[in-house]
């Protein structure tokens, strides 16, 4: 399944090293889960992962699931290239995306396309240091000349020990913005890190509440016990829904005009912002239509 029209609100990341753990993952209700094949993964079970992550895409389990993407090694490298050569040998099997780490320049990229032909699945990078922060707009832009990006992700960890800051959400505000800024710019929607204390339900409330204030689409995930909070919080509640509805509707009948509603000037970049609440309203019930 490939990405959703409404972006996903939470990508669940899951070692491919403990395939144990792929069925839970599925059973989280998370928009998006990613298996990875990098950080998460120890040297000595890197082959065993690629070999666990072949075996579950080949397989139906992930038919009509989820949005299913791998997080590989850099793909000028040897772990990614044998990702990448797995990854080729799966024809109609591809995931749904590739998180490409350490994103700091398009050329490794071009490895991607190498090994994957013309129909290479969708490529979100993993921005995790500040070299690949401050060059993020010109590498992004020559990354889109050749391949399909889906979104940009920021490595907050990474990013944090390169800075010599702690992990928290004010030392990692600048770069929080700067990636959407950029991502903005290139009508991208961006990804937050995963909020690492798992048993902090609250805590990660409120991050996840802050981060979608800042113009972020989605929240990564480490344990399934997160996704329920992440996705709520990116749910809209029936009032904004409501509200969305009106506009969209009042829009519809001005056929494109801008109108006042309530007193205030409706005109295509509310409107835009209304039709995104109504596809995040679809996307938390894919069976039922909000405008109906």
């Amino acid at each position: 399944m490939r990405l959703s029209e409404s972006f996903p609100r939470c990508f669940l990341f899951v070692p491919g090293s403990r395939p144990e753990r792929f069925a839970k993952a599925l059973a989280s209700g998370a928009d998006a889960i990613v298996l990875d094949l990098e950080d998460g993964v120890g040297l000595e079970a890197k082959e065993s992962a690629r070999k666990a992550v072949a075996e579950f895409l080949a397989s139906g389990e992930k038919e009509n699931a989820c949005s299913i993407g791998v997080r590989i090694n850099p793909p000028d490298e040897v772990l990614g290239r044998a990702d990448l050569a797995m990854l080729a040998e799966l024809g109609a099997k591809v995931p749904a995306f590739l998180m490409l780490p350490k994103f700091q320049s398009h050329a490794p990229a071009r490895v991607v396309r190498r090994a994957l032909g013309e129909a290479t699945t969708p490529l979100i990078p993993l921005i995790e240091t500040p070299r690949g922060l401050l060059d993020l707009d010109r590498e992004l832009g020559e990354l889109r000349r050749f391949a399909e990006v889906a979104a940009v992700m920021l490595g907050g960890y990474d990013l944090s020990v390169s800075l010599g800051a702690a992990f928290a959400f004010e030392p990692l505000l600048l770069a929080r913005q700067w990636l959407l800024l950029v991502a903005a710019a290139h009508e991208l929607p961006a990804i937050d890190v995963p909020f690492i204390a798992i048993q902090d339900e609250a805590g990660l409330r409120a991050e996840t509440e802050r981060i979608a204030a800042l113009g972020f689409a989605a929240k990564a995930a480490i344990h399934p016990a997160q996704v329920s909070v992440i996705q709520a919080v990116f749910t809209p509640g029936a009032e904004a829904v409501a509200e969305a509805e009106r506009i969209v509707s009042a829009a519809e009948k001005a056929r494109g005009e801008a109108i006042q509603l309530d007193g205030r000037l409706i005109d295509k970049p509310v409107v835009l912002a209304a039709k995104r609440v109504l596809a995040r309203a679809r996307l938390a019930a894919p069976s039922s239509d909000p405008r109906s």
